[in-house]
């Protein structure tokens, strides 16, 4: 308790005084002695850590984290001839996708990636931009492979939009069926290369992964498993159409003349395939 500041020490016994003075005197025990050390520390570190600059952080917790033991680039080096940290390649280093004395790569993809309306403006300019990529046994090779790795587990190994993550899983965004007219008739190679460039929807772009001649061998891969499958539909359509040959022989009271005009009406509305960048928006 504090010191009574009413206290006449001169009028006071001496006995009763030194009661007074017993009682005001509040003892601290040693324990709360380095407590009150610690905080001082404490208090005197964050006082510290406030003198440093705008580009100074202070103290480094991780200083390997802030300080790189590696050169930056284009800094000063005692290692190179020439005093710089940037090396040049070695020599025969063979840029990525390139072989080994190869020619020089195709130039830049010139059409823009923009929306399905400015797509549509620009269709009849792709549509007439040729495909550079010549048609070989060892370029539809390299287009299988990398079709394989990248296409095939949307869009399947036949084309048809059935690959793994159909079959085999709860994939909810369904891949396009490159087999379909409007990828049959209605799609430039232009147009699947561009897709290959920039992606559709929820296809990401693949030029990360491929290179351009690549990109083009696998359009190439495509349109090989597209005639290969007009090659059966063609020849499915002509043994059904022996098998129903053989039918009406066999029974001359069937008409087949019904279901041959159904089957022109069909082939009439199968080739007027529209171009619109958003019937071809699929996966």
């Amino acid at each position: 308790m504090p010191f009574p500041q009413t206290i006449n020490k001169d009028r006071m016994p001496s006995g009763q005084l030194a009661g007074v003075l017993a009682s005001s005197v509040k003892v601290y025990p040693m324990t709360r002695i380095p407590l009150t050390l610690i905080f001082a520390a404490l208090g005197l570190s964050l006082l510290s850590s406030c003198g440093a600059g705008t580009n100074n952080p202070g103290r480094a917790y991780a200083p390997d984290m802030y300080y790189s033991q590696a050169y930056e680039t284009y800094s000063p080096s005692t290692l190179s001839e020439d005093g710089l940290s940037a090396f040049l390649p070695a020599e025969n280093t063979v840029p990525f996708g390139r072989e080994r004395d190869a020619e020089a790569t195709l130039g830049p993809w010139p059409f823009p990636n923009v929306g399905d309306a400015d797509t549509f403006s620009i269709m009849p300019a792709m549509n007439r931009y040729a495909n550079p990529m010549p048609l070989t046994e060892a370029g539809l090779a390299e287009g299988q492979k990398n079709y394989g790795i990248y296409c095939a587990i949307c869009h399947g190994g036949d084309g048809l939009g059935k690959g793994y993550l159909v079959s085999n899983t709860t994939y909810a965004q369904v891949p396009a069926n490159l087999m379909e007219d409007r990828f049959l008739y209605g799609a430039s190679d232009a147009w699947l290369y561009h897709v290959l460039q920039y992606g559709k929807n929820s296809m990401g772009s693949y030029a990360y992964a491929m290179t351009r001649e690549q990109r083009w061998e696998v359009v190439n891969y495509i349109r090989a498993l597209q005639m290969e499958y007009l090659a059966k539909q063609e020849k499915d359509a002509e043994q059904a159409a022996a098998d129903a040959m053989a039918a009406e022989a066999a029974d001359p009271s069937a008409s087949p003349a019904e279901d041959a005009g159904e089957g022109e009406a069909e082939g009439a509305q199968s080739n007027s395939v529209q171009t619109n960048p958003a019937t071809l928006g699929q996966r």
